[in-house]
């Protein structure tokens, strides 16, 4: 594992438009979510319910259990499968964040044996075992590189007043706080969709997309200079909502967004990078069973080891000689604890 230099680290960019970018879009029934988030460029729903009818040649997976919604979150976010995915697809879609809730919890239950979250560790709950099922999933979705949509309905949540005391009702994303509530804290931008009103001529006006919220509603996100509302939207109204956000931004704090694509080069330099510094595997186990051995003679017991296993790596029973790539960290860990204990290997033709 790299040493960290505090003297050196990692700048951020802001990246220009949609690409990479995280949004919740949330409201009542057929008021246009999904019809304008599937105009993104190159989109894959990821269907959690039934919303599809209406639109034709929109590539979509159907989500009928949460088996098969981790399967296809692990392809996503493989980075083995960026080239190949990103090529096909640019904008993945999870319409809606209810089914997150229903199919997890089923999913939660069956792997502990129970019938419901409540009903686990002697009435206590699987709470947090199901908070960190779903944590994990989101985490490694929104981690994926691609341009993530969030589709949700609209529902409302108590807030208190500034005296700590008074109540007041927000609409809010509908859903249990373990999975609205993570979203949230993932996404760049929460657009509220709300329908409009009739015109002169008895039409129905077409939804308004909100970008910042009120007393009233809950949106907005990570770009205070983006406008307040867009009548009559569009997915291109919003990506260019956005693109006149960060252009703001630009003028007044005297920097210049990239590209994703950019950005996308730049990490994948890096990685690769980092990656040629790397040791085989059988070379860092080599050197560690040497270090280890050497403990040994010292402190006369394999205690030094097994407490690096067990406070370090966090698993005790780890068997570093049958380490695979995917271990790596722990090989790393492991690694670099002993170095730091001043232990030392005697480099050969192999290194």
């Amino acid at each position: 594992m790299a040493e960290i230099d505090l003297f050196s680290p990692e700048i951020s960019k802001v990246v220009k438009g949609m690409d990479g970018k995280i949004i919740l879009i949330y409201g009542c029934n057929k008021c246009g979510k999904t019809y304008n988030a599937v105009q993104a460029p190159k989109p894959l729903v990821l269907a959690f319910e039934r919303g599809l009818g209406a639109l034709n040649g929109v590539p979509f997976f159907p989500i009928r259990n949460w088996g098969e919604f981790r399967s296809i979150v692990k392809k996503l976010s493989d980075p083995k499968n960026f080239d190949a995915l990103h090529e096909k697809y640019e904008t993945i879609i999870v319409d809606a964040i209810d089914g997150i809730e229903k199919l997890s919890d089923r999913y939660v239950c069956n792997l502990l044996g129970i019938d419901h979250i409540r009903d686990y560790n002697g009435g206590y709950g699987a709470w947090k075992e199901w908070g960190d099922e779903i944590e994990s999933q989101l985490r490694l979705l929104v981690g994926s590189g691609f341009t993530i949509i969030f589709i949700g309905h609209e529902g409302s949540r108590k807030f208190l007043l500034e005296d700590g005391k008074t109540e007041y009702e927000m609409v809010y994303p509908r859903g249990d706080k373990r999975v609205v509530d993570p979203i949230l804290n993932y996404v760049d931008l929460t657009c509220y969709v709300r329908l409009g009103t009739g015109k002169d001529n008895g039409d129905q006006e077409l939804s308004t997309l909100y970008l910042k919220g009120n007393r009233g509603f809950f949106a907005g996100g990570r770009f205070p200079e983006i406008r307040p509302m867009i009548r009559e939207w569009s997915y291109s109204d919003l990506e260019n909502a956005l693109i006149e956000a960060i252009e703001l931004r630009e003028k007044r704090g005297g920097f210049k967004a990239i590209t994703h694509t950019d950005a996308r080069t730049e990490e994948m330099e890096k990685q690769a990078q980092e990656d040629s510094l790397k040791l085989p595997i059988p070379i860092l186990v080599k050197r560690i069973f040497e270090m280890v051995t050497a403990s040994m003679k010292q402190t006369g017991s394999k205690d030094e080891y097994a407490a690096i296993l067990a406070n370090d790596v966090g698993d005790p029973g780890f068997r570093c000689n049958q380490a695979t790539e995917d271990q790596r960290e722990q090989v790393e860990i492991i690694y670099d604890a002993l170095l730091k204990k001043g232990y030392t290997f005697t480099p050969d033709v192999e290194d």
